[in-house]
């Protein structure tokens, strides 16, 4: 996976998100994501000079981008071991229950 350079000054700008399509965070989901940064600091010492930053919330396990493909069986995984059958990732990327 490529992160090219962004084209122009303001292709590297932060861009503003409207409210009402923000995503609320809940106390529990501040928890779990500060407990994965903990995790994921971790693993940046575990993995020594192998890690690469990325400035990634979820990354492999040396920093770098999760492969879809990796992601797409480990989350059918998921969902089969929660009892939720099986989630094929479809042409277009999607998932959808089967």
């Amino acid at each position: 996976m490529a992160f090219p350079e962004p084209v122009t000054r303001c292709a590297d700008e932060a861009v503003p998100v409207p409210l009402p399509s923000r995503l609320a965070l809940t106390s529990g989901i501040v928890t779990r994501l500060r407990e994965h940064r903990a995790h994921q600091a971790e693993a940046r010492i575990g993995a020594g000079e192998l890690w690469q930053e990325h400035g990634l919330v979820f990354t492999s396990e040396v920093g770098t981008p999760v492969d879809p493909d990796n992601f797409s069986y480990a989350f059918a995984r998921l969902c089969e071991s929660a009892g939720l059958g099986r989630w094929p990732r479809t042409s277009s990327g999607t998932q959808v229950p089967r």
